[in-house]
């Protein structure tokens, strides 16, 4: 096995269900996929996570909610690729070979710690830009991991993060760790995907509680953060808009906290 996918599920079932269907129909024998069950709070999710979904599919449930980086680290134990993605539950790939260009970026540039891949609402640059005849990397200094691959020697190695003390933003504790051994970071812009998360398809709430959770501006889950707060503050819609969230979801995200009864 060469490539090792792993999706932590939080998210709606329809979601998930096209997350799901665009790795395995770009991707083939060569990769399996590993799916967390990380306890979201849709049932429908909880019972599609306990059938049969596709003989590549591996469904991995630690018990509990365990948050997107320790997800990954509970199911790297299980996982048999030389390769590791670690993937968000909205992102949507295309066919366009991204998982090989990923992995011909590492071998051939070996000053990346990882690459990613990007999504329309990331800011790039245009400079920092490396073009081969299979792909185009841009250098960053952060790179979000909606879609990112390591070599696993070099993950299992550098970048498993402690159980205590740190609690979501596997993006910028990785960022420093790569800062710390000298190596980048990069986008393979040649190779997009797609984030639901910032669409109509998503539920509104928990695409902007995963954006605030990344950012550090809560540390709750899903459930106790919806249930904690009746509105969202400048800050946190300036936060939004820098995720590429247009100005009329952000309407609908303080309107749906402005009814009255949210729990």
């Amino acid at each position: 096995m060469k490539f090792s996918i792993i999706i932590n599920c939080y998210n709606t079932l329809p979601i998930i269900k096209k997350c799901i269907g665009s790795v395995i129909e770009s991707t083939d024998s060569d990769t399996e996929i590993l799916l967390v069950n990380n306890h979201p709070p849709y049932q429908n999710v909880q019972t599609y996570l306990k059938g049969s979904i596709h003989p590549r599919v591996k469904i991995l449930d630690p018990g509990k909610n365990l948050s997107h980086i320790l997800g990954t680290q509970f199911a790297e134990k299980f996982a048999g690729g030389d390769y590791l993605v670690r993937m968000d539950d909205d992102a949507v790939l295309h066919k366009n070979n991204w998982i090989k260009a990923m992995s011909q970026a590492l071998n051939q540039f070996s000053d990346l710690a990882y690459v990613g891949l990007p999504w329309p609402g990331i800011s790039l640059t245009g400079v920092n830009r490396i073009s081969t005849p299979e792909f185009t990397l841009e250098y960053a200094d952060m790179v979000l991991f909606t879609c990112v691959m390591f070599q696993r020697s070099i993950w299992r190695s550098y970048f498993i993060i402690p159980q205590q003390g740190i609690y979501g933003n596997d993006d910028s504790y990785s960022a420093q760790k790569a800062n710390q051994l000298g190596l980048k970071k990069a986008y393979l812009i040649s190779h997009p995907c797609e984030h639901l998360g910032r669409t109509s398809e998503c539920d509104p709430l928990y695409g902007a509680w995963k954006v605030f959770y990344a950012m550090n501006s809560t540390n709750a889950d899903f459930g106790t953060w919806r249930n904690s707060i009746s509105q969202i503050n400048s800050q946190e819609e300036n936060l939004l808009r820098q995720f590429g969230y247009p100005q009329d979801q952000i309407e609908q995200i303080k309107m749906i906290f402005s009814q009255p009864c949210k729990k």
